[in-house]
């Protein structure tokens, strides 16, 4: 009888050890490669198809949380920009410069357009600083080299000491600022924001206008 077991276990155990040989052996191996690869393509399809549904609601979430940190981080830089610009502003003449009616009418037809599109409202603002800019900036001379941006036009101002250092300082920050409205994707920042925005431009925008006279 132990014969007969002795027997039977080393028949087990040879024909195990001939199966992981052969399991194992490199043509196997390379066969069971060859199954995953061609079969993961086609394993993924099918989880897609039945899940279709969760995977369009997952990508939706993680956009939506994306969205909202990403307009989170910019409304708190846009604040602290706008702090900035606002202690800048108490600094210079800007904010000496009593409003005229026409630049009344104007920061009441953009805080109007601010409720429908903040990107516009913003944008026309800067329109408004650059265009008295680049009033103060040009001279009569016909040999004056053409300020073809806004860039050129502020370092012709200082280069000129037209403006203050404040000044300065204050159309470099719109700029930037305005350059984040207009090429930013998903731009999207707080009531209070875009009308700070507004009022520091049309501000800037009356006091270079002011300088312009006094030439």
């Amino acid at each position: 009888m132990e014969c007969c077991m002795s027997t039977w276990c080393t028949t087990l155990l040879t024909d195990l050890y001939i199966f992981l040989g052969q399991l194992l052996s490199p043509e196997k191996l390379h066969q069971h490669f060859e199954t995953a690869i061609t079969s993961w393509p086609f394993a993924l399809m099918i989880i897609a198809i039945v899940f279709r549904t969760q995977i369009a609601h997952l990508i939706s979430t993680m956009r939506r949380l994306s969205y909202k940190d990403a307009s989170r981080e910019l409304s708190a830089s846009w604040e602290e920009d706008l702090q900035n610009l606002e202690i800048i502003k108490q600094k210079t003449e800007t904010s000496k410069t009593p409003p005229s009616p026409q630049s009344t009418h104007e920061l009441d037809r953009l805080m109007e357009l601010s409720k429908i599109s903040k990107r516009s409202a913003i944008i026309e603002a800067w329109l408004s600083v650059e265009t008295a800019a680049k009033e103060l900036a040009t001279t009569p001379d016909e040999g004056a080299r053409p300020l073809t941006s806004p860039l050129a036009v502020e370092r012709e101002l200082w280069r000129r000491e037209l403006i203050s250092p404040g000044e300065r300082e204050m159309l470099a920050r719109l700029r930037n600022l305005r350059n984040q409205a207009s090429h930013m994707k998903d731009f999207d920042i707080e009531d209070e924001d875009a009308a700070a925005y507004i009022d520091t431009a049309l501000s800037l925008a009356a006091q270079l206008h002011r300088l312009k006279e006094k030439q």
